[in-house]
């Protein structure tokens, strides 16, 4: 809600609604925890997918003919070029990540070593019951820090879509509209 709407409320209407979203928070809050116990994770892998070269990729890496994702959630997708340098010719190597959490995508980020090119993010969600398709992406362009309206002490990113549109990176359902403060963590670049 706007400022200018929120005005317009009396003030037992803002208690209540104040009331509703808190005793709705307690019951999301521990929804919440459960949800992400279940989103902690990304990737479902089988030993019998794994790629017969698999070990050639180097210590703690591996590779898979297969992996099964769980697309119930959110999915941020992370497109980067590194320079290689081979035996003296040096060319770039794209890169493509998806990552589980907006913590994780700021995180990647800045741990970019400046040669490293940021070519793109963007959001994959599921597709909503009977709309024909699997998932739909959305080219990222900013990520806000924003805080509750009701407890300072909440912070919430919210990732701004090409379109114009936000997600606010919570597992309960928040407008970013009703979120306050926003302070801009980063700038993204879109795709080419």
């Amino acid at each position: 809600m706007r400022a200018s709407e929120e005005a317009l409320l009396s003030k037992g209407e803002r208690n209540i609604r104040k009331l509703h979203y808190l005793i709705s928070r307690i019951f999301l809050s521990f929804y919440d925890l459960r949800l992400q116990r279940l989103h902690s994770f990304m990737f479902l892998t089988n030993d019998a997918n794994k790629h017969p070269l698999s070990d050639s990729e180097g210590k703690g890496n591996h590779v898979w003919m297969a992996a099964e994702i769980q697309l119930r959630f959110p999915v941020f997708i992370v497109e980067f070029e590194q320079p290689v340098e081979d035996e003296g010719d040096d060319f770039t190597y794209r890169r493509t990540v998806l990552l589980a959490r907006g913590d994780d995508v700021l995180r990647l980020i800045s741990t970019l070593v400046p040669q490293t090119s940021l070519k793109s993010v963007a959001l994959m969600t599921p597709a909503s019951e009977g709309a024909g398709s699997i998932c739909r992406i959305d080219q990222l362009t900013a990520i806000w820090e924003a805080e509750d309206p009701f407890d300072s002490h909440l912070k919430y990113k919210i990732f701004s879509k090409l379109d114009g549109s936000h997600h606010v990176d919570s597992l309960m359902s928040i407008s970013a509209y009703d979120l306050q403060d926003w302070r801009q963590l980063s700038l993204l670049p879109t795709a080419n």
